[in-house]
């Protein structure tokens, strides 16, 4: 099943859009843009706003994420958001758990909810109890 997915992968980038691209300095430059600015804490990032940031079409950057972070926009984005989210949990007990998940980037509970325990495989309320 992995086989059949990552060769449809490499199907789908076989005319890549990244040729000639420093993909090291594109993968560097998007991660400092989450790592330090947080631009995943916009509630509305879209794809189309990290392709501006790093001068590249929408194609392009779902290629890279796509192919050199091996996660999709959504699930990418998430990431940030829910490491996010467990150190401010931990770091601040008394903090509710929705402001926290406003905080990071999600729109709305349920968004964060279903996120947050796909990624950690706890509630947030489990996650801050243990």
């Amino acid at each position: 099943m992995l086989q059949e997915v990552s060769q449809a992968a490499r199907q789908k980038y076989a005319r890549s859009l990244l040729s000639g691209v420093n993909r090291h300095a594109l993968r560097e430059s998007l991660t400092q843009l989450m790592e330090k600015e947080k631009l995943y804490r916009d509630e509305k990032l879209g794809l189309a706003d990290l392709a501006d940031e790093l001068a590249l079409s929408t194609h392009q950057i779902s290629e890279l994420i796509n192919q050199e972070m091996g996660k999709n926009f959504s699930a990418f984005v998430n990431d940030y958001r829910i490491k996010e989210a467990c150190e401010l949990l931990q770091k601040e007990p008394d903090r509710s758990i929705l402001d926290i998940a406003f905080e990071v980037g999600f729109a709305t509970k349920s968004s964060f909810h279903r996120a947050f325990q796909k990624h950690t495989g706890k509630t947030p309320s489990e996650f801050r109890g243990s």
